[in-house]
């Protein structure tokens, strides 16, 4: 199964040069709840080995869970944890979660004091030409897993600039290092199962929570992450609670370790090589997306 639908989306370039390449959808989207339930079918029929879920505790991830359970899909939720209890608060919502719904998930343990100063994250950074130190992490759990990695990381983010309140898609770098990852080390699994197919990326756009917010017509906002959550319960009976969700990372920006060297060296070094910022007007990307 492929990483991304027939690689509709393509990044080229890397730093101030870098940018996605888009293909159109291959025919008119229905609402985003039918493309994302078409979807989960296609890859369950098409996985190779048994779903482990990366959930975070986050709504993306909750909505993955969801769904997977409705459709009554065998999967196991993974859960990161960060010793010593860097990300205790995201941890313990997620294990609660899993408790609620009846299913034991496979909670991972990563010493990332060690994880930092062996260099072992540094290592995995360059090898995926990643400039976000929170991603290398994840990327380790996930090819110690021996199935098919699904992740609910990435959804489409939009914001409006604060004079000409015009609203753009806008994209890092660092996060595409996953498909690199990937790739790299033959994981196989779905790293952007929110946005497989330009179909699901177009759908999502298009509803009308993402209509609103790019017409202006909901004074206030700053982004679309505290819209999503419509989206993610419309048609369904989810019942997903807007919420803040901790990166995982905050405590340990608190800690000592976040003054080593191997740290500091993707703020000082690898965001100056690869992270790169793409930005697309709203209107633009999705008269892009539409089918020809």
């Amino acid at each position: 199964m492929d990483l991304v639908k027939n690689n509709y989306v393509t990044p080229t370039g890397t730093g101030s040069t870098w940018r996605l390449n888009f293909s159109p959808a291959t025919r008119p989207v229905r609402p985003y709840w039918e493309e994302i339930n078409e979807m989960a079918e296609y890859m369950y029929a098409n996985k190779t080995g048994k779903i482990y879920l990366l959930y975070s505790g986050g709504m993306d991830s909750e909505f993955c869970f969801n769904l997977f359970l409705q459709k009554g899909f065998n999967f196991t939720p993974v859960l990161i944890k960060l010793n010593s209890d860097y990300n205790q608060h995201d941890l313990k919502y997620a294990t609660d979660f899993c408790e609620s719904k009846g299913i034991r998930p496979l909670i991972y343990d990563v010493d990332f004091d060690h994880f930092v100063k062996s260099g072992k994250i540094v290592e995995v950074a360059e090898s995926m030409q990643c400039a976000g130190y929170q991603i290398p992490t994840t990327m380790h759990v996930a090819s110690q897993l021996d199935g098919f990695i699904v992740m609910g990381d990435c959804p489409p983010y939009i914001s409006p600039d604060p004079q000409t309140k015009i609203w753009s898609f806008l994209e890092v770098e660092y996060v595409w290092s996953i498909l690199k990852y990937f790739k790299n080390n033959n994981v196989e699994g779905c790293p952007w199962f929110l946005t497989w197919s330009p179909e699901l990326l177009l759908s999502y756009l298009t509803d009308p929570i993402f209509v609103d917010l790019a017409n202006n017509r909901l004074p206030g906002k700053l982004g679309s992450n505290t819209s999503k959550v419509q989206v993610y319960n419309r048609g369904n009976n989810f019942k997903i609670v807007n919420r803040t969700k901790y990166t995982g990372y905050e405590h340990i920006e608190t800690h000592e370790i976040f003054e080593h060297s191997n740290l500091k060296i993707f703020k000082e070094q690898l965001m100056l090589k690869w992270g790169g910022l793409y930005k697309e007007d709203y209107f633009s990307l999705v008269e892009k997306l539409k089918a020809k």
